[in-house]
């Protein structure tokens, strides 16, 4: 009895906090409805990040875009640190469909089309038939602040050197390849293997790379280890340029991770193993627009392997994964894919609850 009480109590105050939110949010959004326009029917936030980037690329292609009116959606918006950039961009109107005035050219995506249920069918390589797997893109941040496609001078050469950069706590970083979800080494099992195998140097921090570059080193890993000393945002994509190669490794609960997007963007040619390249959809391929590797006892092969390819062959991988980018994963193509067909499903990925719904199959 005592329980139901709280969770009524909790459930009244969540109502309460949503309309205090809602109540703040611009009105004045109405006044910019386009002629173009989405309704997405979603009862609770469990995309967090992943919500957002979906909303601001259908902004970016102008779009108008509904959520349900709904109060308890509102305040778990505002409270992930991510969605509520959702708020701060102004991305979208809280309307119910039955309220929506112009509907004639209404686009609507179902609360029974979109899924979390991401990983289900792509690990047992079955993907349903009149389904649209939502990419990963970059970092939020890189949207909300306009950083995703800020020019790049790419007429600069690169080094032909493998950078990999990410955080590498191991408490955080360890858990992937324990879970039993994926078959997939841990970025930590992978930093292990590059610094007692490989050529590496490890450096901290922008200004220090910069000393480094300075030198003019060549067929080295790069490591940088941002849960020390990092890169800033607004200079990350202009240092990933200046690498032939970035070594994608996995997130903490799921392979995917938004450095690979932010490598590829600029023409990165990525480094990765075989069971997260199989993730993508279409998949990335050997020597196609990717270097894929097996397991350790094939990585410092392939990383060998990858500082004796030619400039020509570099410049055909290259030339691939700039083609893949364009087509799969900057905000045009993520919106053309998603109206271009009739899906019955659309998955969107939700992290930890993606993996917990594969975990519970």
């Amino acid at each position: 009895m005592l329980r139901s009480l709280k969770l009524k109590a909790y459930t009244l105050r969540q109502y309460i906090a949503g309309i205090k939110t809602y109540i703040n949010y611009s009105k004045a959004l109405e006044k910019g409805v386009s002629k173009k326009s989405i309704f997405i029917d979603i009862q609770s936030n469990v995309y967090n990040r992943y919500l957002y980037t979906l909303l601001k690329f259908l902004k970016l292609e102008g779009f108008t875009i509904y959520l349900p009116k709904k109060f308890s959606l509102v305040n778990q918006i505002s409270k992930e640190l991510y969605a509520s950039y959702i708020l701060k961009d102004k991305l979208v109107i809280f309307k119910d469909l039955v309220n929506i005035k112009e509907r004639s050219n209404l686009i609507t995506i179902g609360r029974d089309v979109l899924s979390a249920n991401y990983f289900e069918s792509l690990l047992k390589q079955q993907q349903k038939r009149k389904s649209y797997y939502i990419p990963i893109s970059q970092h939020p941040a890189l949207y909300y602040k306009n950083l995703w496609n800020i020019p790049i001078d790419r007429s600069q050469e690169r080094i032909n050197s493998i950078l990999l950069l990410g955080n590498f706590d191991k408490q955080l970083y360890s858990k992937i390849s324990h879970d039993g979800v994926f078959n997939i080494l841990s970025r930590i099992e992978v930093l292990n293997v590059i610094e007692n195998t490989c050529l590496n140097t490890e450096v901290h921090g922008l200004e220090d790379l910069n000393i480094y570059l300075a030198k003019s080193p060549n067929s080295e890993v790069v490591i940088i280890k941002s849960n020390e000393k990092g890169i800033p945002a607004e200079a990350l994509r202009s240092t990933l340029v200046k690498f032939n190669y970035f070594f994608a490794v996995p997130g903490v609960v799921m392979p995917f991770s938004h450095n690979i997007v932010e490598a590829m963007s600029v023409g990165c040619i990525p480094i990765l193993q075989d069971t997260y390249a199989q993730l993508f959809s279409p998949p990335l391929k050997h020597h196609i627009n990717a270097l894929i590797f097996k397991d350790k006892d094939d990585l410092s092969d392939l990383i060998s392997y990858a500082f004796n390819l030619s400039e020509n062959e570099i410049a055909i991988l290259r030339k691939n994964v700039d083609d893949y980018y364009s087509h799969y994963l900057t905000p045009h193509a993520v919106v053309s894919m998603l109206l271009r067909d009739k899906h019955e499903h659309v998955f969107l990925q939700a992290e930890h609850h993606s993996v917990n719904l594969v975990k519970k199959m």
